[in-house]
């Protein structure tokens, strides 16, 4: 775009155009200003959002982002898009006090018109807002995440059907590790000041808060009518982070059962888990005279190796665990090999 050139824009959609073209900030902020200036500059609701989009994603300037959608706002009001753009979008600028407003109005449209942006933003929006209050204490990070809770249990049911369904169940996992971890602070703090009854107390709801995280991914998992492999994912880590290797090869062998045309998670990851959990079983038992068991971890490697071509610190690892586990049995991992040395 040339500098010496007048800009005039005539939609919001040629402004998203106009923006592919920018040479620098200058013309960015020009094409913000005629958008949002008292011109006739008009589009739809998701051309603002689009347009919104591209300046915080692909430029960072959620000022120049929220006031894109804050004037599309002057035009579709009651927007759900816009409406979480401006949640999101204005906490990141600082606009906390139309942050409050724009929650507000979201919170007067029903529940059944959100989408998982309104969800997501909201949520978000909860989790974060501690940062900017004035005072923060245990009882406020509680009352945030209560408020955020409440808004992951409505989303599971309003888009059930709808491919974003995963993210409430993943919502409310984060929200209960955070609340698990609070209360075990708290519980802490009270055995410090001598409070035995109250630190007990809170230990109970931390274990209550862990048990229950655990328990939205699994029932994400168990519904069968949507593949929650991103739900597979977190938990199948959890259970390998903790050295429950049987329960992480279940969980990842069920998320190999949900193909999706668009994965939410690594299929090749998963396979990487069984064959780390497999080998890690056959260590501690000292199976290295189980020649098929440990040619199924090879095959499994095999597979993991393949599927996670652009991951060189996977694939290093693998390549180690091989090495090792060859060393151990004397079986040699002949297939794994030429599958190697063909890439």
């Amino acid at each position: 775009m040339n500098k010496n050139d007048d800009l005039i824009v005539l939609s919001v959609g040629q402004a998203q155009t106009m923006l592919t073209y920018c040479e620098d900030n200058k013309d960015r902020l020009r094409i913000v200003a005629q958008v949002t200036g008292q011109g006739r500059v008009r589009g739809s609701a998701d051309d603002y959002h689009n347009l919104s989009v591209d300046y915080t994603v692909n430029w960072d300037d959620y000022e120049s982002g929220f006031n894109i959608v804050e004037r599309g706002l002057q035009y579709y009001p009651r927007n759900v898009d816009l409406l979480a753009d401006a949640i999101y979008y204005g906490s990141c600028a600082g606009e906390y006090d139309k942050c409050e407003q724009y929650e507000e109005r979201l919170n007067k449209i029903p529940v059944g018109l959100w989408n998982w942006r309104a969800f997501t933003f909201l949520i978000d929006y909860y989790l974060k807002k501690s940062d900017w209050l004035p005072e923060v204490n245990d009882s406020t990070i509680l009352d945030l995440t209560e408020r955020a809770l409440t808004y992951a249990q409505l989303e599971q049911i309003a888009l059930t059907g709808d491919g974003n369904i995963e993210r409430g169940y993943l919502a409310e996992h984060k929200i209960r590790v955070i609340r698990e971890r609070c209360y075990r602070v708290a519980s802490k703090g009270a055995k410090l000041k001598g409070e035995e009854d109250k630190a007990v107390e809170w230990e109970e709801r931390a274990e209550e808060e862990k048990k229950k995280a655990e328990a939205v991914l699994l029932k994400a998992i168990n519904d069968g009518s949507f593949a929650a492999t991103a739900c597979c994912l977190k938990l199948a880590d959890i259970y390998f982070e903790h050295q429950n290797f049987k329960e992480t090869i279940r969980i990842s062998k069920i998320a190999l059962s949900m193909p999706q045309s668009q994965p939410s998670a690594n299929t090749g990851y998963f396979m990487y888990l069984i064959a780390m959990s497999e080998d890690a079983m056959i260590h501690q038992d000292k199976l290295f005279e189980d020649k098929a068991r440990i040619e199924y971890v090879y095959r499994t490697y095999l597979g993991a190796y393949i599927c996670n071509g652009d991951r060189d610190t996977y694939r290093e690892n693998i390549r180690k665990r091989v090495a090792v586990l060859e060393a151990r049995s004397g079986l040699d991992a002949v297939a794994f090999h030429q599958a190697e040395e063909k890439r």
